[in-house]
C-alpha cells in the first residue's frame, strides 16, 4: 500500500513533515517500507511511501498530524 504526502514549498516548517514520517518510520513500522521523492508541476515535494504490511501504511497515515497535511492512501 502507497501513502502520498505533498510539501508546499511556501509551508513555514517544510523539514518538520519530513522528520515526523522518519520518526514514526524508524520506531513504528513493523514491516519493509520505503520512500520516493519528486516534485510536481506546481514546485511541492511529493514524498510516496510504499508499505510492505498495508496496517503500516493506515496507521502512518492517520499517525498525529493536522488533516491538512495527512496524507492519501493510494
Amino acid at each position: 500500500m502507497r501513502v502520498v504526502i505533498t510539501i508546499d514549498p511556501r509551508e513555514r516548517e517544510p523539514d518538520w513533515v519530513r522528520g515526523s514520517a522518519e520518526l514514526w518510520l524508524a520506531n513504528r513500522a513493523r514491516s519493509s517500507w520505503r520512500v520516493r521523492e519528486s516534485e510536481d508541476f506546481d514546485g511541492r515535494q511529493v514524498l510516496t511511501f510504499d508499505f510492505a504490511d498495508p496496517l503500516d501504511a493506515v496507521d502512518f497515515n492517520m499517525r498525529a498530524e493536522t488533516a491538512e497535511r495527512r496524507g492519501r492512501l493510494v
